[in-house]
């Protein structure tokens, strides 16, 4: 909360810190002359990211990127309330809500408004472990979002005996027409015959 009390011992970093943001141009590299020699080189890729990008580019590239990622994160939330089973719903929300702490901590560490943690920026950080795991969430995000529409039907199909003269077999043949399955997967899921469910198709509009 206050580093001026101890200019060369904890509060030196933050220090430097509140110079570069003072000194930092909107479009170029004004405030990256401070960096070298002031901050630790293996910091910059990693928690001082932002500082570095901001340094380089400019506050206008630091504030472009700060929408980029933040539109990025709220596709992830808009994807999860498309999905429509429980547990995938969830584990799309917790990556979602991870990468929201991540994107918010490392912004707020960078601008001082709070403590320097080992906080990375979601696709932007350099390092092995940090990235990777950010691509590994986002796979598993867009393979639960693939299945979204046939999670249902699937557990639809399996609580009752696929007859052909079963109403509820005709119900599950609709619904599947209607996210366009092939004709060929849905005779073989239902059992009804080829013709029926090209009638299916005609009269689905």
């Amino acid at each position: 909360m206050h580093p001026e009390l101890d200019p060369k011992g904890s509060g030196y970093l933050y220090i430097v810190m509140k110079n570069f943001r003072k000194n930092a141009s909107w479009i170029g590299d004004k405030g990256l002359r401070m960096i070298d020699g002031y901050i630790p080189t293996a910091d910059m890729p990693n928690n001082l990211i932002f500082t570095f990008i901001v340094g380089k580019l400019g506050w206008l590239a630091g504030g472009v990127l700060i929408i980029i990622l933040a539109l990025v994160i709220l596709r992830l939330f808009v994807a999860r309330n498309k999905i429509h089973e429980n547990y995938g719903r969830l584990a799309a929300l917790g990556i979602a809500t991870l990468f929201t702490i991540q994107f918010i901590a490392n912004i707020l560490m960078n601008l001082g408004y709070m403590p320097l943690i080992t906080s990375y920026m979601p696709f932007i950080s350099y390092g092995g472990s940090a990235m990777i795991s950010d691509m590994l969430m986002v796979g598993i995000v867009l393979s639960i979002y693939r299945r979204k529409d046939i999670i249902v039907v699937q557990h639809n199909l399996s609580s009752i005996k696929l007859k052909s003269g079963n109403p509820k077999v005709l119900d599950i043949a609709t619904q599947l027409t209607l996210l366009d399955v092939d004709i060929e997967v849905i005779v073989k899921a239902t059992g009804l015959k080829y013709e029926e469910i090209e009638r299916l198709y005609k009269n689905r509009i």
